[in-house]
């Protein structure tokens, strides 16, 4: 876990520097300015080749605007199907905006509020979301909804 952390820090610092260097310089000859939102909501402008500005035009013509990949931050795939396989998640339910699975014993593992936050109580990871997020939590858990 640790080699994971590391090695996804160091990707974060490589595009932290990436993006650092060229919001304070033009775009050089053959490429061109392009405004896009990351996942948490940030405007990034990058610079993109001349040739590639027809194909991200012709998608954002086909989509509702803005393409951002989501995904939920306080549990993933893997993570469901070890809490699945181990019997450690029975459980979902959804009530007034609240999304929280329990244990067998009743004890609430991972939580989420639409567009507010989501908790994993057993990695303590919590995380602050938007719509497009939240989705991504609820469709990870969706086959353990009880309604």
């Amino acid at each position: 876990m640790k080699k994971k952390t590391i090695i996804c820090s160091v990707v974060v610092l490589v595009l932290s520097m990436f993006f650092f260097s060229t919001s304070f310089a033009g775009c050089p000859e053959g490429k061109s300015e392009v405004q896009v939102t990351t996942p948490s909501g940030k405007q990034k402008v990058l610079c993109m080749p001349d040739q590639a500005l027809p194909g991200l035009e012709n998608a954002a013509d086909h989509s509702d605007g803005t393409i951002i990949p989501s995904s939920c931050p306080c549990w993933n795939e893997s993570d469901i199907a070890y809490y699945d396989s181990s019997g450690t998640l029975q459980y979902c339910e959804y009530d007034n905006d609240l999304l929280q699975c329990f244990s067998p014993e009743g004890k609430v593992l991972l939580e989420a509020t639409k567009i507010t936050y989501c908790e994993n109580f057993l990695t303590d990871k919590y995380f602050k979301i938007f719509d497009e997020q939240w989705n991504a939590c609820y469709s990870l858990v969706e086959k353990f909804m009880r309604y």
